[in-house]
């Protein structure tokens, strides 16, 4: 199954990857902000299919898929990539990453992570190549320091940009930080309000929760 209205040709490209177990308000307004902040750059979601440094999914990778579509029907220039669930084994960014690189050379990628996430980065498979095969734009989390982000990223290999346009003309291997408003919203979260049959109409678009519902994911009874 894949979702596609992705426009073909592109010189750059933002790559959001995640369990997206499930996929919530928190990730939609991270979509909402690219879109705003540069206008016609595609956006490839990229749902991993088994975590390495995570356990393991409790919605199916189709399942999974299937709320990303429902909750992106209405955003245009977005595919959902589902390579990761074609690969046998745990599921690695970058072999992602060279196998995109392979598909269309002549394209940029810019990955999109939590500011949170960049301290568990030596922990990725071949880190130390990440910097060859993509730029790295980081979205703020509370607590998180900018001197600590400078210093991880110059350990990772990464030039910071204070101009995100200039990702485009730049070769791999560059930053940028997104600031945007953060709201606590977390997949863990919403899980364990499923699964203790609370509301989170404020937390996901409804009609993820009705797919939720007719298919009892995180449910008392799954």
């Amino acid at each position: 199954m894949g979702l596609s209205n992705l426009v073909s040709g592109a010189n750059i490209e933002f790559i959001f990857g995640g369990s997206f177990d499930p996929v919530h308000i928190g990730h939609i307004n991270v979509i909402d902000k690219l879109r705003e902040k540069c206008p016609g750059w595609p956006i490839r979601l990229l749902p991993c299919a088994i975590p390495a440094l995570k356990n393991t999914t409790t919605a199916s990778f189709a399942q999974r898929v299937k709320m990303l579509g429902i909750a992106t029907e209405h955003i245009e220039n977005l595919i959902i990539d589902e390579r990761e669930n074609k690969r046998a084994g745990k599921s690695y960014t970058l072999d992602s990453l060279q196998s995109l690189t392979q598909e269309i050379p002549a394209t940029k990628f810019v990955l999109v992570i939590g500011a949170d996430t960049f301290k568990s980065l030596q922990l990725w498979h071949h880190w130390q190549q990440l910097k060859d095969y993509c730029h790295l734009l980081l979205v703020n989390r509370p607590g998180i320091q900018t001197g600590d982000v400078k210093k991880e990223m110059a350990l990772l290999g990464f030039v910071c940009t204070k101009n995100i346009q200039k990702l485009e003309l730049m070769p791999a291997g560059h930053y940028y930080c997104l600031d945007m408003e953060e709201k606590d919203i977390s997949s863990t979260g919403i899980r364990s309000q499923l699964h203790g049959g609370l509301s989170v109409e404020q937390l996901m678009p409804c009609k993820v929760i009705d797919y939720i519902k007719k298919n009892l994911i995180y449910s008392q009874s799954e």
